[in-house]
């Protein structure tokens, strides 16, 4: 049985990908939101998001709206009180690339 912070970061983790992919980021942008921790009273909201190029410019472009962002969650989600989103890049997705390389270079 999934706790309440399971299904809060679940429902935060859908929300917020389905807003980053209609309102914030070019349609065609290769992305995942692959990891959503909020805190336990709900202050704050890490959210990793994994993309398949330009990771270091959308970032700060979702930093930058992460406000806007807030304001458009808060319309989709029925909780007494919205979490401040962080935004992070997703670094195990890097580190997975690189591994992946290195294993191509093995193969040569």
């Amino acid at each position: 049985m999934h706790s309440r912070m399971d299904r809060i970061n679940e429902l935060i983790g859908q929300k917020v990908s389905f807003i980053l992919h209609n309102n914030i980021l070019d349609p065609d942008q290769y992305f995942a939101v692959t990891q959503v921790v909020t805190s336990p009273d709900l202050s704050y909201c890490d959210i990793e998001v994994s993309f398949l190029n330009g990771g270091d410019v959308l970032i700060k472009i979702l930093q930058d709206q992460h406000k806007h962002i807030t304001t458009l969650l808060s319309k989709s989600l029925k909780l007494r009180k919205v979490p401040k989103l962080r935004f992070h890049i997703d670094k195990n997705s890097e580190h997975a690339a690189k591994i992946e390389e290195l294993f191509k270079k093995l193969e040569l």
